[in-house]
């Protein structure tokens, strides 16, 4: 057992629940292990410490006071957003622009399907290239490639 080990079952052994077959290695690995031993030295007296706490009992009669006391606020005449509307107007008016101009769009300024599926695929394979750094293997180009020919291309308008 390593450190990672260790620390991944802390808590079972804390509490009495590691399994019988993993005892005997973390025993055994916190026997050699100073910094082991010592974060479950740490952990044991955080439990501890935790356990010592005097519990608070709230009074019975709170639950009536916060009641009444929500109640005497009453409800607020208006509801303040907590900015102005017109800071609303400005990405809604941009949102709108851009709508506008996705419109006009055609099915035939868009390329048949199997262009825009070659466009797709060519753009996966220079991100691939960009963050990989490293050439596709035989099996990722056939993957791709039947991926492409069984999947349905869906054009707005279709």
């Amino acid at each position: 057992m390593n450190c990672r080990s260790v620390r991944k079952h802390i808590s079972d052994y804390l509490d009495d629940k590691l399994p019988a077959n993993l005892m005997s290695d973390f025993q055994e690995h916190v026997l050699n292990c100073s910094k082991c031993a010592s974060e479950i030295s740490e952990m044991r007296s955080t439990i501890a410490g935790l356990r010592s706490l005097a519990v608070q009992r709230c009074p019975a009669n709170l639950w009536p006071e916060v009641r009444s006391a929500i109640q005497s606020m009453g409800a607020p005449s208006t509801v303040s957003v907590g900015f102005p509307r017109r800071f609303l107007i400005a990405p809604a008016v941009a949102v709108a622009i851009a709508v506008l101009l996705a419109l006009p769009v055609r099915k035939s300024e868009i390329g048949s399907p199997r262009q825009l599926a070659f466009s797709e695929y060519r753009h996966y394979l220079i991100e691939h290239m960009r963050v990989q750094k490293q050439p596709f293997v035989d099996s990722d180009v056939i993957f791709a490639a039947t991926e492409l020919d069984t999947a349905p291309i869906m054009i707005d308008g279709d």
